[in-house]
């Protein structure tokens, strides 16, 4: 990553929205003042400079901080919309700590996440993982039995309490 002078001689930040305008060109394409970067197909922003891709809340954080994140760390987005990168929403963790903060996903039909029914068993399971390891939690007759000793164990193993909630929202490139 290039240098913190580099960079803050590159790009304004704007921590109120989270985006990255350019300062200076890199190329004909960019305007000063434009938005730095573009959406990837994962969800978070990406930027080019000097030819080489970076994400762009690495490079917000290297600003706002003043110092690269050491890479045995990654960039939680705190409410899991990966855009978002309001220095508010970024916190430096572990990969652990940061599967502590997934998002339920689409494809979810319990709506907790580690909740599932099983029609084998005509019962509701819950499991949670610590540490690369599934912990199982039981099988219970009521799904509010399961959902009851996940949300125990998430809070017992140190979850973060955003963990298995629904994305607050998604947000653009404007910022909105």
């Amino acid at each position: 990553m290039p240098s913190h002078e580099e960079l803050k001689n590159t790009f304004t930040y704007s921590g109120e929205t989270g985006l990255l305008y350019w300062k200076k060109r890199n190329s004909n394409r960019i305007k000063i003042g434009d938005a730095a970067g573009s959406l990837s197909n994962l969800g978070t922003i990406q930027l080019r400079i000097n030819g080489r891709l970076f994400s762009a809340h690495r490079v917000i954080w290297a600003i706002v901080h003043g110092y690269e994140p050491p890479a045995d760390l990654v960039i939680d987005h705190i409410d899991g919309v990966r855009s978002n990168n309001r220095i508010s929403n970024l916190r430096l963790v572990t990969q652990a700590e940061n599967t502590r903060n997934t998002r339920i996903g689409r494809r979810n039909k319990s709506g907790v996440l580690g909740v599932s029914f099983k029609k084998s068993k005509r019962r509701w399971i819950a499991i949670i993982s610590d540490h690369g390891k599934s912990i199982y939690l039981g099988s219970f007759i009521k799904k509010e039995g399961a959902i009851k000793a996940r949300r125990y164990a998430q809070r017992w193993l140190g979850y973060h309490p955003l963990h298995g909630t629904v994305k607050s929202d998604t947000r653009s490139l404007t910022g909105a």
